[in-house]
């Protein structure tokens, strides 16, 4: 996260409402949109892509003190039973395919 950006959080929610609502408008209005790194940082389909709005801006916060560091600022972020669910899915995919 740079201090010179400006990021908008909330607004409207996509999820099982209107896809992409939020990136659309983002775009309509020349704004750029970006997400935050979850997947790359965590791993891709797990139950942590959706975080509320003082979660997100904490992730923020976090990243920009810790000079990017999105596996500490998510981890610090998120619950503890989230972090579970994620161990938890990683244990099952390596069991998977030993």
């Amino acid at each position: 996260p740079s201090p010179r950006d400006v990021y908008v959080i909330g607004g409207l929610c996509d999820y099982k409402r209107i896809t992409n609502a939020t990136l659309d408008r983002a775009e309509a209005f020349k704004v750029t949109a970006r997400r935050l790194p979850i997947e790359e940082t965590l791993g891709t389909n797990l139950n942590v892509n959706i975080l509320t709005v003082n979660q997100t801006a904490e992730c923020l916060f976090r990243a920009r003190l810790n000079h990017g560091d999105w596996a500490a600022a998510l981890q610090d972020v998120l619950p503890k039973r989230k972090l579970e669910e994620v161990d938890e899915t990683r244990r099952k995919r390596e069991a998977a395919r030993s």
